[in-house]
């Protein structure tokens, strides 16, 4: 399972930037991306919400020990960034002159350089253990038919209800999202 950041992953807005970016383009490819990214928002809907759960405790409550947690996990496992570099690769091409004389010749093309964190796993683990001593448990939530979404109100969850095996999640355009039993 994906880590929570916070009481909503950022699918939603991920939706939201790529529905920007189809209006943007041009005039002849805009309805085949305008498809593409209605798909993918229809896909996106389906995929649940995962967040971290204490039942009877507020969104806002939630909000405050989620930053708590991610800054004690901060403090315990700091960025730490290294630069690293694949391998360069070489790439072998064949040429021709026009009386059928062919040789090989190639090339050197240099590794991606890129960075990555090397406390990124660990600050993750502190987090969670960190929410875990606050009560919290990390959990998904299936997201809501499309019958359940058109019935329900048009607000968000403001205090955790039990979950059920029924309970299901609708993502609102505000960042939040409404817990359905």
């Amino acid at each position: 399972m994906k880590r929570p950041t916070g009481p909503v992953n950022d699918c939603q807005s991920c939706c939201l930037f790529l529905i920007a970016k189809a209006v943007q383009l041009g005039q002849r490819s805009r309805m085949r991306h305008l498809l593409s990214t209605l798909l993918l928002v229809f896909v996106i809907g389906c995929v649940p919400v995962t967040t971290y759960y204490a039942e009877g405790v507020s969104i806002s409550q939630m909000d405050r020990d989620t930053r708590r947690c991610e800054i004690h996990a901060l403090r315990e496992a700091p960025v730490q960034l290294r630069t690293q570099q694949d391998p360069p690769e070489y790439i072998k091409r064949e040429a021709c002159d026009g009386y059928g004389n062919c040789h090989e010749y190639g090339y050197w093309v240099p590794g991606r350089t890129y960075t990555v964190d090397l406390n990124e796993g660990l600050r993750e683990l502190v987090q969670d253990q960190c929410m875990k001593g606050r009560g919290y448990r990390a959990v998904s939530i299936p997201s809501c038919s499309r019958d359940v979404v058109q019935n329900a109100p048009a607000k968000s969850t403001t205090i955790m209800p039990r979950l059920g095996p029924k309970s299901c999640a609708i993502r609102q355009n505000n960042g939040r999202f409404l817990i359905v039993n």
